[in-house]
């Protein structure tokens, strides 16, 4: 099971909300939340590669989770979902 605490001390993982933000809508290294490319989505699952997400597409969610790189993926509040799986690999490694 996919669940890690991120810096506000919550649990993130499967029923999270995240926003896809492509690596085209970066500007100087930043994530550009209001590219019309980026989308809204639903964690599924994970593996230790990729974050299985149910992405919103006109307005429903789809039943065919897509494997997306975590460090284009971000929770609602802006924080980086890459950054808190780093965090958490390093805790659980000591």
């Amino acid at each position: 099971m996919f669940i890690m605490a991120n810096t506000w001390g919550e649990s993130v993982g499967p029923g999270d909300s995240v926003i896809y933000v492509p690596n085209h809508a970066f500007e100087d290294g930043k994530p550009n939340f209001n590219h019309p490319s980026c989308e809204y989505g639903i964690i599924k699952s994970a593996q230790s590669r990729y974050i299985f997400v149910n992405y919103v597409v006109n307005g429903i969610v789809q039943g065919t989770a897509k494997a997306t790189d975590p460090r284009n993926l971000f929770l609602l509040n802006g924080e980086s979902l890459f950054d808190l799986i780093e965090v958490f690999n390093k805790i659980k490694n000591k």
